[in-house]
């Protein structure tokens, strides 16, 4: 009969990890039976400690407020056996009692993490960085959502080479960290060529009268490299640019891709 509890160790255990904000964003590490290991862990425990409540509970309460008499009493005239009544209404009162402590431990947890830190949204900004920061490339991407000031250069794998800002890297999943579906918001986009590896700029978005924030989608796996975009710096290496493509490019745009720059 008590094996039972396994469900619930394991749905609870699992929801605590998908909810807690230190484990959420880690999800994606803990794969195939690693997942089952650590939701059992954590099922275990909750439903350790509640099973010390219940105890506690049962010793000390008055007999007429225990919530395993009023399940038994629920249950009359299910099974012959009182005996077997009694042993249901512990598993069923465990089994919701280790869920109850889930959700409750989640909450204070994730109420201490967010009390360490101004808002909710930066706690949770908080370890996303822990984990993004771990892969260059990742860090990268996640400075650029956090910073409106710097413009990001990404080239992709097929050719294209784009400037602007990241807007949004996803939520993680069971199996995949955040970062892999991108949401880009570009200033401007061209090719690096092949054989001269230089970048040539095509096409300037705030040009062609686009009145709402045009945003693209690009998986992770598809950038070859990320760097930060200076004006200045691009167009010393690349007189060519100064030449042809200055005009095209209007103030405004300008501003936004170094934020500080001046045109005369």
């Amino acid at each position: 009969m008590f094996l039972l509890l396994i469900l619930p160790i394991l749905a609870g255990g699992f929801f605590f990890c998908t909810n807690h904000i230190a484990y959420r964003y880690r999800l994606h590490n803990f794969e195939g039976q690693y997942l089952y290991l650590k939701s059992a862990l954590f099922g275990f425990l909750l439903m350790l400690a509640f099973t010390l409540f219940a105890l506690t509970l049962h010793t000390y309460a008055p007999q007429h407020l225990s919530p395993v008499l009023a399940i038994q009493f629920l249950m009359q005239g299910i099974f012959v056996d009182p005996n077997t009544e009694k042993t249901l209404a512990w598993v069923v009162y465990l089994s919701c009692g280790t869920l109850l402590f889930s959700w409750l431990f989640m909450r204070v947890g994730n109420f201490w993490k967010e009390s360490q830190h101004d808002s909710q949204a930066d706690a949770i900004f908080f370890y996303q960085g822990k984990l993004m920061e771990k892969r260059p490339l990742s860090s990268i991407l996640f400075e650029s959502l956090l910073d409106d000031d710097r413009q990001l250069m990404m080239s992709m794998d097929g050719g294209k080479v784009y400037v602007g800002r990241i807007s949004d890297l996803g939520e993680p999943t069971e199996s995949e960290s955040m970062g892999q579906e991108i949401s880009f918001v570009p200033v401007m986009s061209g090719y690096r060529d092949s054989a001269s590896h230089k970048v040539t700029f095509t096409t300037h978005y705030e040009d062609l009268g686009v009145q709402t924030k045009f945003e693209i989608i690009v998986r992770n796996e598809n950038i070859l490299s990320a760097s930060w975009f200076d004006f200045d710096t691009y167009t010393k290496f690349n007189t060519s640019y100064k030449a042809l493509d200055t005009q095209k490019i209007s103030t405004a745009t300008k501003r936004k891709i170094t934020g500080t720059i001046r045109v005369q």
